[in-house]
């Protein structure tokens, strides 16, 4: 077009440009006119097309209620009036297909065996409509309705056609009209033209032009007149600025150097902000996935500690009351075994959930490692090499032993079965140092003192992906059968329990780096109690003891009852905190022994303990439950002064510790 317009006459382009800019405007306003229309026409097809799945989602609510597919396909029918409507379908609450209708030239592949959207969709052929069918305010199931748009685009033809007309007649007398009015314009513009030809030929500064008009173009002729005169002038005037401009630029050019080095230093600035800001976001949401996952596990933990309570409970009593020789021993053998490896399951959920019963004292980290090195070897065999580096200065830690020493045994079992062919194992510790900056990092909770204990291993190592799970209950990378998944969250809940954190570092093929830190203590070692024998023969109870049984789990209360009136108590069993209140006063006699559940609903073992104390000044009490402290910890309110017994405990242990507390034992 440019190349055409510049070979043209004035005239022509004058025709041209008149022809150019109607054309356009005529094109753009048929356009605007089409494309209003067009979307006008959707919009309405589209609410004509929800109104009329919204009728059938109404129509459809008693057919999905009463399961009536005959009368789903009657309402789905009546589109047959609409042959816009090429196919329409009703699913129910599961989302599978319960009625459907097929225009005349519709196939059952236009209707899906279940609803692929919720949501309205408008394709280029197609428009589908689902909406949901609701009764009394819950969902029953979905209408979809599928319409072609083939009447929507008849009617765009229809209006591009007049449109066309509409224009190429408009053209026509533009035409016409440029033809005539192009000469008012054209003819002093030639002119002066020509005398500009002349000028620049001859080389005559002294030709003027002659004025033909008083509008714009006599204008630019007074114009051109006087530029004659002042192009001499300019010329000299014009080296003089050019001289100054390249100074000019030259300075300005320094000053944006400058500036440019500034913003880039805070660009740069601001993207080590962001970074931080980033890791400190990825952190936040690590930590707060790996609470609530914490939050869901112990809770689950708890529910099972009821569970195996009941198990091991009735399988122990029923053990004891078979011969040696019976049959069915073997099978409750089996059973008390395996609720014996559920309890150590839900003891690992526990830990990692931070709600493990747990006896923090002061530890030699260097001594704990030294101390375990037998265990070490057995662990490890012959093919992995075993290295320690312990800074004989490394203070020393608060935390329970044996939960430290399940988080090393954890940390080497992973570090063997990442090492099939062999490698090297190390043990490392130190003092550091944590500042604010550091401590919010590592998610230690607060800056100062800590003691590293770093375990590293030459095995396969872990991937970005798998580094960023290994923490959560249940994931394992190992074969099925070969590992619980409860090895590593264990060592996260440990850790966290102590108040301390745990950092990962890992490559595919370079091994894996762990490291502990634990706040520094400064004070001394303390040497561990004598453990006491669970099993120690029980005490018979006396007759006159009567205790009062409070559990809401109706077969751990079962169990308990008859564990402890196999002992010879008088028990009084409730299964809530009111109706213990309400046998207690009916009682005609002293009671000895509160035996409560700290979790019951309506009322706590605690406030149940508070209630009765009162009115028994003598009565003893023995809390339990499958929290660890009863949740008191968890509910603010510290830790148990009284007795406790943490689900789920054999009918041994529990015989043994209400002989202690009625003998006045802690």
């Amino acid at each position: 077009m440019r190349r055409m317009l510049n070979v043209r006459s004035l005239q022509g382009k004058l025709i041209a440009i008149i022809m150019g800019a109607s054309t356009g405007a005529l094109l753009l306003a048929g356009m605007l006119i089409l494309v209003a229309d067009f979307y006008e026409s959707r919009a309405a097809l589209v609410q004509d097309m929800t109104i009329e799945a919204k009728v059938l989602a109404a129509n459809s609510t008693a057919a999905l209620a009463f399961d009536d597919r005959q009368a789903a396909t009657e309402v789905l029918g009546h589109l047959s009036v609409a042959p816009q409507i090429q196919a329409a379908a009703l699913y129910d609450h599961d989302g599978k297909l319960f009625a459907s209708y097929l225009g005349s030239e519709a196939t059952p592949a236009l209707v899906p065996s279940r609803p692929d959207s919720t949501k309205t969709r408008l394709g280029f052929d197609r428009l589908v409509v689902v909406e949901p069918v609701y009764l009394n305010g819950v969902r029953m199931g979905t209408v979809l309705v599928r319409t072609d748009l083939r009447t929507l685009y008849q009617q765009l033809w229809m209006s591009l056609a007049g449109i066309a007309f509409v224009t190429g007649l408009s053209l026509l007398v533009a035409f016409v009209a440029a033809a005539r009015l192009q000469r008012y314009v054209s003819t002093p513009v030639l002119a002066l033209a020509q005398v500009a030809k002349d000028v620049s030929e001859q080389r005559d500064y002294s030709i003027r032009a002659s004025h033909l008009t008083h509008d714009e173009v006599g204008t630019l002729v007074d114009a051109f007149n006087s530029m004659l005169d002042q192009i001499q002038q300019r010329d000299r005037q014009l080296e003089a600025h050019r001289t100054h401009l390249q100074q000019e630029v030259e300075a300005r050019t320094i000053e944006l150097t400058q500036a440019n080095a500034r913003l880039q230093g805070e660009i740069d600035q601001r993207n080590r902000t962001e970074e931080a800001l980033r890791q400190s976001q990825e952190q936040l949401f690590r930590s707060q996935k790996m609470e609530a996952i914490g939050n869901l596990t112990g809770g689950i933990a708890h529910e099972f500690n009821n569970l195996l309570q009941i198990i091991n409970g009735f399988s122990e009593v029923i053990l004891l009351q078979l011969s040696p020789v019976d049959p069915a021993r073997e099978g409750l053998e089996e059973i008390m075994k395996a609720g014996g490896r559920g309890a150590s399951l839900t003891s690992q959920l526990l830990a990692f959930s931070r709600r493990q019963a747990n006896q923090p004292k002061v530890l030699d980290l260097n001594g704990l490692v030294t101390n375990m090195g037998g265990v070490f070897q057995r662990l490890l065999g012959e093919s992995i090499e075993l290295a320690t580096d312990l800074d004989l200065t490394a203070g020393k830690v608060m935390a329970d032993r044996g939960q430290l020493e399940q988080v090393i045994i954890n940390l080497v079992i992973n570090a063997r079965d990442a090492m099939p062919q062999g490698g090297r194992l190390a043990f490392a510790t130190a003092n550091v140092e944590f500042d604010e900056h550091a401590a919010h990092k590592l998610a230690t909770g607060r800056p100062g003192s800590f003691v590293m204990l770093t375990v590293s291993d030459t095995g396969t190592g872990m991937d970005e992906a798998t580094k960023a799970r290994i923490f959560e209950p249940f994931f394992t990378t190992k074969p099925q059968g070969q590992g619980t998944g409860l090895g590593l969250s264990t060592v996260y809940g440990i850790v966290r329990q102590s108040h301390g954190s745990i950092e990962v570092e890992s490559e595919v093929g370079r091994g894996t780096i762990f490291r502990i830190y634990l706040p520094r203590v400064n004070e001394v070692v303390e040497t561990a109690e004598p453990i006491v024998d669970a099993e120690t023969p029980v005490v018979p109870g006396r007759q006159s003891e009567t205790i009062v049984l409070a559990e809401d789990e109706h077969g751990v209360r079962m169990i308990l009852q008859k564990v402890l009136q196999a002992q010879g108590y008088h028990v009084l069993v409730a299964s809530s905190g009111h109706e213990a209140i309400r046998m207690s006063q009916q009682h005609q006699g002293p009671l000895h022994l509160l035996v409560t559940d700290m979790a019951m609903p309506g009322m706590s073992g605690m406030e149940l303990s508070e209630r009765l104390l009162p009115l028994y000044p003598g009565m003893k009490v023995l809390y339990m439950s499958g929290h660890p402290n009863g949740g008191a910890e968890q509910a603010g309110l510290g830790v148990l002064q009284r007795p406790f017994l943490q689900k789920p405990f054999s009918p041994r242990v529990l015989a043994k510790r209400v002989r202690e507390v009625l003998d006045g034992g802690a």
